[in-house]
């Protein structure tokens, strides 16, 4: 729970859908988790580089998600 609400959660559930791929963060989340969670620079440029991907496919930018199957098919549906 610190890790929650040393990102300004109320509970473990959104750190949980963050670890289990299930949600993106978003720039700011991604920012706040990285100042909670002080990586050194090797672990820095590992969580960088995963973050980066998923901004690439869409994910964590506005709130929104997109569906694996969407992405792969190129479309730009999105769940809100």
């Amino acid at each position: 729970m610190d890790l929650a609400r040393a990102l300004g959660k109320k509970s473990n559930a959104s750190v949980s859908r963050w670890l289990t791929n299930k949600r993106v963060f978003s720039p700011r989340e991604f920012s706040n988790f990285v100042n909670a969670v002080k990586p050194d620079e090797k672990e820095l440029d590992v969580l960088a580089e995963l973050y980066s991907e998923q901004i690439i496919k869409g994910r964590g930018v506005g709130g929104k998600r997109r569906l694996k199957g969407n992405v792969d098919a190129g479309t730009s549906e999105s769940l809100a």
